[in-house]
């Protein structure tokens, strides 16, 4: 574009700097920072997103969190990319208080900001900030979003607090199976494997599904329903078994003493025993 002397505008600096976010060419991104600056697009609203979401997504906390502090104008995409950005840098905490900042700021959190809390709340295994953004949440309205439920469900569940994750689970009116596998996931960590198959038999099981059935029934040592929901993968459901679905049947039959099963499951393995196995 540059070449055949045609100006960038904020659209085509914001799609260039999105495109360049987790692509680890940062050479590139700074000489795009350099020239939206040069060309006045500095203060675009969505100009700065993309730069914030360009350097967080790169990791570059340092660069994103000044690029933030620098913008002029900042709507919920900009609040929600600070937040989201440092909770992938590995600031969780900081994360939250960006978003506190956020609403002290008079902007209103969408689905996706929320999500991030939630997801930062369940990084710090913190029950009592989680609570205060499933009350956030409600009040908002939002608690019809699955996405949002998604991630309280995750929260929840990283807390240890599976009652609480099951109440936000049962509460949905729509789930995606992102909402069945974190919900079988939950009950299967901590204990509660009986519970973890019953939820799975209510949903049309993808190859994640499949995973969270079996490490819960090798939790719970049932050993014919293994059996039955591995076989079921081709046969009834076309999902081919990975490596991560033969470590669980694997760790199921060695659990239960069935030694020999286990070494003839990993002979007719179809690819070689990786470190899973």
């Amino acid at each position: 574009m540059a070449i055949e002397g045609v100006s960038a505008d904020g659209f085509s600096f914001s799609t260039m700097l999105s495109g360049l976010a987790g692509s680890t060419n940062m050479a590139t991104g700074l000489q795009v920072h350099a020239q939206l600056v040069k060309s006045g697009f500095v203060d675009d609203v969505c100009v700065g997103n993309s730069l914030v979401e360009m350097y967080m997504k790169n990791k570059e906390l340092e660069s994103g969190t000044r690029a933030f502090a620098k913008m002029r104008h900042r709507d919920v995409v900009s609040w929600t990319e600070l937040a989201s950005g440092l909770l992938h840098c590995g600031e969780p905490a900081k994360s939250l208080r960006a978003v506190s900042d956020m609403i002290l700021d008079g902007i209103r959190p969408n689905s996706y900001t929320i999500a991030t809390a939630a997801n930062a709340c369940a990084n710090l295994a913190s029950l009592n900030e989680g609570r205060r953004i499933h009350g956030y949440v409600i009040k908002l309205g939002e608690d019809s979003n699955v996405s949002v439920n998604n991630a309280l469900i995750g929260m929840y569940a990283n807390c240890r607090s599976v009652t609480c994750a099951y109440k936000v689970f049962q509460s949905m009116q729509r789930r995606s199976v992102v909402s069945w596998t974190a919900m079988i996931m939950a009950f299967a960590q901590y204990g509660q494997a009986r519970e973890a198959v019953q939820v799975f038999e209510g949903i049309a099981p993808n190859h994640a599904a499949f995973v969270c059935v079996l490490y819960a029934c090798s939790q719970g040592g049932f050993v014919d329903e293994g059996w039955i929901y591995f076989d079921a993968m081709v046969d009834k459901f076309g999902v081919e078994p990975g490596e991560d679905h033969y470590a669980c049947m694997i760790d199921l039959l060695t659990k239960a003493g069935c030694i020999e099963e286990a070494e003839e499951l990993i002979s007719r393995m179809p690819f070689r025993p990786g470190v899973l196995v």
